[in-house]
């Protein structure tokens, strides 16, 4: 068989074809695949990465908020008594009522019950009958003390003593809450 141009032409088309097809097919295909599949990796490290970073702020933020917890647990742990010092605190509460001539202060201190967080908490009722600048100056005294008495209720009344003096006599219930170590 003669091979003519035409010929020729065609078949150099059918075998430039045919190498475009496998280039296609075996080469570029196939890197495309890798290319899409390298992406696709890329992305889950940019993912990972940002969540490992958002850990690592997560853990430094957290660190801090230990260490302030830790200081402020110092500061907590000196203000609450022992179940031992329940003596310390009625002398404290006696003192400060002597102190502002608070002569008939009741105190009544209930048993420590447990909660949730490990701390024992007791309720405390005081009441006596004073001028109202005691009053006051027993509440700031109570302040500046080193533990924590949380009031949760106070009641104020007012009643006349004898004419001869012409004071006011204030009488105050408290009630309050103490935690204990």
């Amino acid at each position: 068989m003669k091979l003519t141009p035409k010929i020729k032409l065609l078949i150099i088309s059918i075998l430039g074809i045919a190498a475009v097809f496998l280039i296609i097919n075996f080469t570029v295909i196939p890197q495309q695949k890798k290319i899409i599949s390298l992406g696709n990796d890329i992305y889950d490290q940019r993912v990972n990465y940002e969540f490992i970073t958002q850990q690592r702020h997560d853990l430094v933020r957290l660190e801090r908020q230990i260490k302030e917890i830790g200081s402020n647990n110092d500061l907590v742990s000196s203000s609450l008594f022992s179940q031992q010092d329940t003596l310390e605190l009625i002398t404290i509460l006696e003192n400060v009522a002597k102190k502002y001539e608070i002569s008939d202060q009741l105190l009544n201190l209930s048993n420590p019950v447990v909660q949730e967080s490990g701390l024992y908490m007791s309720t405390l009722n005081i009441a006596f009958n004073t001028s109202y600048s005691n009053i006051i100056n027993w509440t700031k005294s109570i302040e500046q003390e080193p533990f924590y008495l949380l009031i949760d209720s106070v009641s104020l009344s007012s009643q006349k003593t004898s004419q001869a003096t012409q004071s006011e006599q204030i009488s105050i219930q408290i009630s309050a809450r103490v935690y204990w170590q």
